[in-house]
């Protein structure tokens, strides 16, 4: 019986040590002239008082009043068929989040909500069909103009009205 002969080993690869060399020796010059650059000049210093150029700044022009941040009001509406329906609405209100969750709502459904606006604003309307399914139609009004709308229907079928 014959055996095929043995595959040779490679050899460990050798590191390369002139990175660590080339290295050292910059690291070596950057701190020579930094210790060098902080060596005192043979110079003669007057004595007495000293005196230094001082700009002069100005005062402030008054900051400006911060503005004032716009009022909304958001009008979150449900209707349609469906008995067992879940909502959830989240706002964005003065840079803070809330969020509302109302379940076996009974249809037409609406929640109107006063908010601060600013840098962030918006929200989400979610509304969830239950086990008995039906039909339902989420709309977000937003000053009395319609931001979003959406429909679902079947069980447990989700209407989004997000991004407003």
């Amino acid at each position: 019986m014959t055996y095929p002969a043995p595959t040779p080993v490679p050899a460990p690869s050798k590191r390369k040590k002139w990175p660590w060399i080339v290295g050292g020796i910059v690291a070596l010059i950057v701190v020579g002239s930094v210790a060098t650059s902080n060596k005192d000049d043979n110079t003669t210093r007057a004595s007495g008082p000293q005196t230094t150029d001082v700009a002069v700044i100005p005062p402030a022009a008054p900051a400006a009043a911060a503005p004032v941040a716009a009022k909304s009001t958001v009008v979150y509406k449900v209707t349609g068929t469906a008995k067992d329906t879940t909502v959830m609405y989240t706002t964005m209100d003065g840079g803070s989040w809330s969020s509302s969750t109302e379940q076996d709502v009974p249809l037409p459904w609406e929640k109107t909500v006063a908010v601060e606006g600013g840098l962030f604003s918006g929200g989400s309307l979610i509304v969830t069909t239950g086990m008995k399914g039906g039909q339902v139609t989420c709309s977000v009004v937003v000053d009395g103009k319609e931001a979003k709308t959406a429909q679902a229907s079947g069980e447990f079928a989700s209407a989004s009205c997000s991004g407003f």
